[in-house]
């Protein structure tokens, strides 16, 4: 019982590790967690920010030497885990997930980024609680952060993003994924002409495709070009490649992106006036210094 008792700290370390590397094997669909589970899970790790958040009032086991550290070392790992995975030509085993692993995807990478997630929300509701001065920009500025880590990770789950070839006047409503996976979009895409600028040796400086989008109710023809997408029904259309034949669209649909905008809005803003604000007390303290 002594040496278990001396030794904690490396036994839970031993233990972790195992499992640590059990959850980096197994991937995720993340789209498996689509809209409504998304917002469920959105509410839930909410619920079980505030609990700990309360929690750490009575049992004190959220004290701020160990959250920056917990916070801490989940960064260091996810970003180390992260390095290693990304460059797998350093293992030159079997023993390592293959060519096709995504890291991000992982149940490790979900597990940690949601432990930051519960421990960031609890730090809020302890802050909260205990400070009942000079709290206002502190909260907005860290409910900002709270959100964009939240809803860009759930909001994920909604977004897609997508490939299509087509040739002039040919008429579509399918994209395809990263995963060759066809996707049905809610209208049909047709290229009507492509437009293609070149210099005096022939090289193409730029291109536009004009492409008709219609569905039941409406028919638009818009432009497209590189960095001027067209915008229809949430989907953003972009050109990618484009010939004297055909283009290469890019269709990108995010339903959550105004939701993360006005997240980093809070965030920013509230940074910004904390900034200001203990820069006027600094002043004030070097007057009366």
């Amino acid at each position: 019982m002594s040496f278990v008792k001396n030794n904690k700290r490396y036994l839970y370390i031993c233990l972790a590790l195992p499992i640590a590397l059990g959850l980096s094997y197994i991937e995720i669909d993340p789209h498996t967690f689509g809209f409504p589970f998304n917002l469920v899970l959105c509410l839930l790790c909410v619920y079980v920010s505030v609990l700990a958040g309360r929690l750490s009032e009575h049992f004190l086991f959220f004290s701020g030497r160990k959250v920056v550290g917990i916070a801490f070392i989940t960064i260091v790992i996810l970003m180390v885990l992260h390095w290693l995975f990304y460059h797998r030509r350093l293992f030159f085993c079997s023993f390592f997930p293959s060519v096709s692993y995504d890291f991000s995807k992982s149940a490790l990478f979900v597990c940690l980024w949601m432990l930051f997630i519960i421990i960031l929300g609890a730090v809020i509701v302890r802050r909260l609680t205990l400070v009942k001065q000079n709290n206002k920009w502190f909260l907005w500025n860290h409910m900002g952060l709270y959100l964009v880590l939240l809803t860009g990770f759930m909001g994920s789950t909604d977004t897609y993003t997508m490939q299509t070839i087509l040739a002039k006047e040919q008429e579509t409503n399918f994209a395809f994924t990263e995963l060759g996976e066809a996707m049905k979009l809610p209208f049909h895409l047709i290229l009507k002409d492509i437009q293609i600028q070149r210099d005096h040796t022939g090289l193409t400086i730029q291109y536009k495709a004009m492409v008709s989008l219609k569905d039941v109710q409406k028919e638009k023809t818009r432009s497209v070009a590189v960095n001027h997408p067209c915008r229809f029904k949430g989907y953003d259309i972009y050109v990618m490649q484009a010939s004297d034949f055909g283009c290469k669209l890019q269709i990108i649909y995010d339903p959550w992106r105004y939701v993360i905008l006005f997240s980093i809005l809070i965030m920013i803003s509230g940074a910004v006036v904390m900034f200001f604000k203990g820069t006027k007390i600094q002043k004030q303290d070097d007057r009366l210094g």
